[in-house]
């Protein structure tokens, strides 16, 4: 899986700078991505106790275009850090204290932590653009906010399948517009729906994933 990974990884930078090595217009800029996430669960109707709903995210990262050969084609990449996960309602703790068991219901909100580098591909008309990818994304940690009964936060980078459960990928459509602000500076806004972190369960065989619906906007430097 390591051998694997370190291989696809290779294959995605090769390709991203033989292009971005042609003589073509370049533009630089940062991205905020606020916007909805949750966890799809097949295994969430047999087990109740999962209760799951989105939550708020919110991510940001800086990117980088180029112009494939003075055409309307575009490459896309960059660096993002992104925060994925669902929000756990009423789950159920049951603990053993010195005055018998002690039941508490709280609100779990979990974060998932990665970095993200895509690869887009992208077609621009004067205002409008449309983008179509993946990225390859590197788990740091997760951290886990009870709320309200314990008020308290958990953070850990456990991972069930150690190192080579560290990447993962994810696929991209976005949906944007844009506005020249001064000969070189731009600004943007888009719709983004990207499916991540796509993880089989080796016990039942069925894969789950996070869905996340994000509003991009920032700017963008030309040079």
């Amino acid at each position: 899986m390591i051998q694997a990974t370190k291989l696809l990884v290779t294959l995605f930078f090769c390709v991203t700078f033989s292009v971005l090595g042609q003589n073509c217009k370049s533009r630089i800029g940062f991205k905020l991505l606020p916007g909805l996430t949750n966890i799809y669960d097949p295994l969430e109707e047999q087990n109740f106790q999962n209760n799951l709903h989105p939550r708020f995210t919110f991510n940001f990262g800086a990117n980088y275009i180029r112009e494939i050969k003075d055409s309307l084609f575009f490459l896309e990449t960059g660096i993002y850090y992104a925060d994925r996960g669902a929000l756990q309602k009423d789950f159920v703790a049951i603990y053993n204290t010195s005055q018998g068991q002690l039941t508490t219901t709280s609100d779990i909100y979990v974060h998932n932590y990665f970095v993200s580098i895509p690869l887009l591909f992208r077609i621009e008309r004067k205002y409008f653009y449309a983008s179509i990818g993946g990225s390859i994304d590197y788990f740091t940690h997760v951290k886990r906010v009870w709320t309200p009964e314990e008020s308290k936060i958990e953070k850990s980078n456990w991972r069930p399948d150690g190192f080579s459960n560290s990447f993962k990928f994810a696929a991209s459509l976005s949906i944007g517009a844009q506005i020249n602000l001064t000969n070189q500076l731009g600004l943007f806004v888009e719709g983004n729906f990207n499916p991540s972190g796509l993880y089989k369960d080796k016990v039942n065989n069925k894969y789950s994933f996070f869905w996340n619906y994000l509003i991009g906007t920032g700017l963008a430097y030309r040079f």
